[in-house]
């Protein structure tokens, strides 16, 4: 006994013409994320730069630049020691983005005695100064910072950071409310 397919040619060309508005749907897709301008929601090419003085450990915010370019995101976070996490806000509580920057009121000293054996210092700062950047977004209300004193060891950062301000932010005026 022989067995035969035979295609049958009404929906064979069905499949054809299928197939082809899929590809002419994905072409056109493919078109127009190419031309769509990337980060509008987030405010374009803008990055805030939030001016801060650490005046006694205490985050004093003196001012706000809204400057043209792309604010490049690390992937990972490094939640070291010595280190403040900082994170944006908006009006209802939600983090719109985080960032990690070196602690301005902490110096670390490294200096040679008369033996030749190398020492090193932390040195606290009672005012320092440091500019934070973050991605323009008009919904960014507050700033809240933390410090982060112990190193990581895979204890939660709720443990090992504690929150040092919030700083109220406005970034469409350039300053704070």
């Amino acid at each position: 006994m022989r067995i035969s397919l035979a295609l049958d040619p009404k929906h064979n060309r069905k499949e054809t013409i299928v197939k082809r508005i899929q590809m002419g749907i994905l072409v056109l897709a493919f078109l127009t994320a190419c031309l769509m301008p990337v980060g509008v929601s987030a405010g374009g090419d803008r990055i805030a730069f939030l001016n801060i003085r650490m005046v006694r450990g205490e985050p004093v915010l003196e001012g706000i630049e809204v400057v043209e370019g792309r604010l490049k995101i690390p992937k990972r976070l490094h939640l070291g020691r010595e280190k403040l996490y900082c994170e944006v806000k908006d009006a209802a509580g939600n983090r719109i983005f985080e960032t990690v920057v070196p602690d301005p009121s902490v110096r670390r000293l490294e200096y040679v005695d008369g033996d030749g054996t190398l020492h090193s210092k932390i040195v606290t700062e009672d005012d320092a100064f440091i500019s934070i950047r973050i991605p323009y977004d008009e919904a960014a209300r507050t700033l809240e910072i933390y410090s982060i004193d112990t190193p990581p060891g895979g204890v939660e950062l709720s443990k090992r950071a504690r929150k040092i301000g919030t700083l109220t932010i406005d970034v469409r005026g350039g300053g704070n409310e």
